[in-house]
């Protein structure tokens, strides 16, 4: 009997352990914002809590404008019949970054039923302000330096937006290698995150020569991620991977490719009932990468028993097989 009565206890106390909620308390932030920008500190959690308080310290980097701000979402989903709803709460912060620096925004705390949870960490870059890209304006009329006929064919026209503002390269993960030795590359695209994109007009990507190739495979639309290279921060996006081999000895260079993209251009207004309809219009940015150098050397030393290519296409193999896999993993 007192046998019976604890399997039924077992029991009952598994089934409540699996249907237990499971709090969840996340912070984020943008990866990277300028000295003196605004941007979002946001908490969401899924059930609600109280006295939130946020990561020690916080004010030493940045200041907070404004916040708590709160909000409560409702969601319901029914997978093979089973109906799984939940609750999400929210709360935003204003905050201003004060200084240059990499800081580390230490967990947050909140009470929910009388325990208190600990949010993740993250990492916030601050870079120096940067001032906007002057955007060539085109007048209301369409005079913007190119020919009549080719505005009314609806041709985007050809406009300089600087090197600082749109550009791509190739990101080598080694530049001086041995012969075989694997080297990935990724072709991205770094675009100024006040200039608006409307699309790809022509797109050439590099060829790899002297190289053995296998690309990798990624998601066919590009998505785009704030990143900070040369101490300022742009929106990237990655138009392409490559697993990479070099086959010969010496220097290889991956030559500049060009492509072309659609931007959207602020038209000026002519009259005052032109703010009432869209203000943009479609032009074509032209941009060329610049060449990359690869070193590579033969292999020291090679064994008695070294058979030359074989061993070389069998290592090759290998290791496009467990790149792949981790490739896989990662995905």
């Amino acid at each position: 009997m007192i046998r019976t009565i604890t399997t039924y206890l077992l029991i009952f106390l598994t089934v409540v352990s699996a249907n237990a909620v499971q709090t969840r308390f996340t912070m984020d932030a943008p990866a990277a914002v300028e000295v003196g920008q605004q941007f979002r500190l946001s908490f969401t959690i899924n059930e609600q809590g109280s006295n939130l308080k946020l990561p020690p310290g916080i004010e030493n980097n940045f200041d907070i404008l404004m916040g708590p701000s709160t909000s409560q979402s409702f969601s319901s989903s029914n997978i093979n019949g089973k109906i799984t709803q939940e609750t999400t709460f929210g709360y935003i912060y204003i905050l201003r970054a004060k200084q240059e620096g990499t800081f580390e925004l230490r967990p947050a705390a909140i009470e929910v039923g009388g325990k208190i949870f600990e949010s993740n960490s993250i990492k916030i870059q601050v870079v120096k302000a940067q001032s906007k890209p002057a955007q060539p304006q085109a007048g209301a009329g369409g005079s913007g330096g190119n020919s009549a006929a080719e505005q009314q064919q609806g041709k985007p026209q050809n406009v300089e937006l600087g090197s600082d503002n749109l550009f791509v390269r190739v990101e080598m993960s080694k530049q001086n290698v041995f012969k075989g030795e694997q080297i990935v590359a990724t072709v991205k695209l770094y675009l100024n995150p006040n200039i608006p994109i409307a699309g790809f007009d022509q797109v050439n990507l590099p060829t790899y020569e002297g190289f053995y190739t296998q690309d990798v495979e990624i998601p066919q639309q590009v998505n785009f991620t704030r990143e900070v290279y040369d101490n300022k921060i742009y929106q990237v996006g990655v138009l392409k991977k490559t697993i990479l081999f070099p086959q010969q000895n010496g220097k290889l260079t991956v030559e500049p490719f060009n492509m072309s993209l659609l931007v959207q251009q602020k038209v000026k207004q002519s009259s005052f009932f032109d703010d009432f309809f869209n203000s943009y219009r479609t032009v074509k940015a032209s941009i060329t990468s610049n060449p990359v150098t690869v070193n590579v050397r033969d292999i020291p030393n090679p064994p008695a028993s070294f058979m030359g290519g074989g061993v070389v296409l069998i290592s090759l193999r290998i290791s496009v097989l467990k790149t792949l896999q981790q490739m896989m993993l990662l995905l």
